[in-house]
């Protein structure tokens, strides 16, 4: 699944949220590596949503909700995609698309009453630029990112976001290849 830099491992980790959590696997990783922890997984795409559900029901740790993340409150629209497993969130209306509710992440954090979030998980199809850059000062209660990157959003732009907020992001280059990128607050 995931290799976590051992800086990010701990087993005090008391809350943790999965924002683009697909069918659940990373949640289930979470549940396993961090039983003490309560993870909130929130999936946009109904289908995914579904699947989900089932996997993390084993788990009275995970909390999982259809629902985007989004810079604002509101409803995105999600279109079918070419392929399955990566679909278009627009926050206009679209032939094929499909509301969706979507949460700014102080209306998410507020509303499960978060006020920390010791582990965050991004892998939100290309809207990570907009969420880091735009109405973005609850990084301050963030202490660790696994972020998943996508076009055109770069690595350097992802430092220049995350630096006023006292991260370190780690390069992706000593991963193994993966596209998942770590940041932390933490002193390595």
């Amino acid at each position: 699944m995931y290799h976590i830099p051992e800086a990010l491992f701990s087993s005090d980790h008391k809350v943790i949220i999965d924002l683009g959590a697909n069918v659940g696997l990373t949640s289930v990783f979470f549940a396993l590596q961090y039983p003490k922890a309560k993870i909130y997984a929130l999936e946009a795409e109904e289908e995914n949503y579904q699947i989900l559900e089932k996997n993390v029901s084993f788990s009275k740790n995970i909390v999982a909700e259809h629902a985007a993340i989004d810079t604002k409150d509101g409803v995105v629209f999600l279109s079918s995609p070419d392929l399955s497993y990566n679909f278009k969130i627009s926050d206009k209306g679209e032939e094929n698309g499909s509301p969706v509710k979507a949460y700014s992440m102080f209306t998410y954090m507020n509303t499960l009453g978060i006020d920390h979030i010791d582990l965050l998980k991004i892998d939100i199809e290309g809207l990570e630029q907009f969420l880091l850059k735009n109405n973005n000062e609850w990084l301050k209660k963030v202490d660790n990112i696994i972020i998943e990157l996508h076009d055109p959003y770069t690595i350097d732009q992802l430092r220049q976001d995350l630096l006023p907020f006292g991260f370190k992001v780690i390069p992706a280059d000593s991963f193994k290849g993966l596209k998942m990128i770590f940041a932390t607050k933490r002193s390595s």
